[in-house]
């Protein structure tokens, strides 16, 4: 594809976001197995069995580009996580430039800087997006369609590790290990 790439999850050596037929599968965990289903607008289909790439970006830190990070010595790392809202914009979390780029019609239209890299995991709802912290603030940060901060939510300390970030119903919701916790509300 000269030498752009399809988005991977979970850094370069994730299982690759796949679009068909049945909808776009992202691999929410290294190595997991675990999927996560998001339906597609109508144009996105394509006949059973063939994928289309719904998100193509150059690898760097310029506009429309995608980060990724491979040290000698740790592990390599790259845009962690993904959703579409209900317009079929997709928004990526772009962790090692420190944003969230929002891609229309293939072609990245907005970004929103972020206060660190630590945020590993994104949820789309109606009209917000929310990013998740999982190490460092243990925090999730909501903000409007605009980009603009709606509440900095933390998630308590004696939570066991975090793990994804959804939001149902209204409710902003973290996967800790082996319970559901709610951070609060989309206000």
């Amino acid at each position: 594809m000269n030498g752009r790439k399809v988005w991977a999850a979970a850094g370069i050596a994730g299982a690759a976001v796949a679009a068909t037929v049945w909808g776009l599968a992202v691999s929410v965990g290294a190595g997991d197995g675990v999927l996560e289903r998001v339906e597609l607008p109508d144009e996105a289909r394509t006949p059973k069995g063939r994928a289309v790439p719904v998100v193509e970006a150059a690898w760097g830190g310029g506009p429309g580009q995608l980060g990724r990070s491979r040290p000698e010595e740790g592990e390599a790392r790259g845009p962690s996580s993904l959703g579409v809202d209900d317009r079929g914009r997709v928004y990526v979390l772009d962790a090692v430039n420190r944003r969230v780029v929002r891609f229309a019609d293939g072609e990245a239209e907005r970004e929103w800087a972020l206060p660190s890299e630590g945020f590993e995991d994104l949820a789309v709802s109606r009209d917000r997006f929310a990013v998740l912290d999982r190490w460092d603030d243990r925090r999730v940060l909501l903000f409007d369609a605009d980009g603009g901060l709606v509440a900095s939510m933390p998630v308590a300390a004696q939570v066991p590790p975090l793990m994804h970030l959804a939001i149902a119903g209204g409710e902003i919701l973290v996967e800790a290990e082996a319970s559901i916790i709610s951070a609060g509300t989309e206000l």
